[in-house]
């Protein structure tokens, strides 16, 4: 026996071993025997199931939950835009996560502009560190 047919034997073994129930389908309602796993009675099921998913509205306008968020006035600092919109005292978290913004603020404004792409912006600082290395 090769090493292949080996391990497709040990497959077969295996997949028969797995228990198998009684279920319900659960896009049909059909009664089937399955793995305990199974969800549906066939792959057409499967896939009629995930088209109904992507097919569906990503949620109820009715019951949408909206975020209004008041903007950030020119020349306002991050940290004094956040302590004129939350309606609480800034927590140890709070500060932390301003500390971030203003490091990520402080990169956009050397490099001139906000970066989309993180490989871009990677590529630019191993640039520079490259010129700075090279100066040395």
């Amino acid at each position: 026996m090769s090493e292949e047919e080996i391990l497709r034997e040990a497959a077969r073994i295996q997949s028969s071993r797995r228990k198998r129930v009684a279920k319900t389908c659960q896009r049909c309602g059909k009664d089937f025997i399955g793995v305990t796993q199974a969800k549906y009675c066939s792959d057409a099921c499967r896939m009629a199931a995930a088209r109904d998913v992507r097919a569906r509205p990503a949620s109820d306008p009715e019951h949408a939950y909206h975020i209004h968020l008041k903007p950030q006035l020119p020349g306002e600092s991050i940290r004094d835009y956040w302590v004129r919109t939350f309606d609480r005292p800034l927590t140890e978290e709070d500060e932390e996560v301003i500390a971030a913004m203003e490091r990520i603020q402080a990169i956009w404004d050397r490099i001139g502009h906000a970066v989309d792409d993180s490989t871009e912006m990677i590529r630019r600082m191993r640039e520079e560190r490259t010129d700075y290395l090279a100066k040395l």
